[in-house]
């Protein structure tokens, strides 16, 4: 079994199978109150969103994909993904239980301390992700410049 070394083509993929979901659920809607305005937000829209994100990515491998690090590319792939597949399942189930308004619930396990679980975790590795994006495209540039034929 070969593996796929193209990490554009990984990337794209992936905001494929983050789009379905979306496309099957694209007649509800996630109910967002800030402050005294209320936003209605597709969940069509929401998928159209991850799907362009992805979509970014796989364009910017794709540029970079003679240079690039695969390790690195996959790590960022495995890091980002589970932060988009939390904000698709909290926004699908309601926005996982939380009250309408914080202000006004009653329950004290509401309380945002420092550390919140599981998603602080989701956080903190979509964070090192993006600093593995980010390091994967300065090595390529890098690598791109030490290769260009001096004249």
């Amino acid at each position: 079994m070969t593996k796929l070394k193209r990490l554009d083509i990984l990337f794209f993929l992936t905001g494929l199978l983050l789009l379905i979901p979306c496309l099957v659920f694209g007649d509800r809607a996630l109910d967002i109150t800030v402050h005294d305005t209320y936003f209605v937000i597709a969940y069509l829209h929401i998928g159209l969103l991850f799907f362009f994100i992805y979509g970014l990515y796989s364009l910017v491998y794709f540029l970079t994909r003679v240079y690039q690090n695969y390790v690195l590319g996959l790590m960022h792939l495995i890091f980002v993904t589970p932060f988009f597949i939390h904000v698709l399942l909290t926004s699908f189930y309601s926005m996982g239980g939380l009250p309408r308004r914080y202000y006004t619930s009653n329950n004290p396990e509401m309380t945002f301390g420092f550390f919140r679980g599981p998603i602080d975790i989701i956080f903190i590795l979509f964070v090192l992700g993006q600093l593995l994006f980010l390091t994967n495209i300065g090595l390529s540039i890098i690598k791109a410049l030490k290769q260009r034929p001096r004249s």
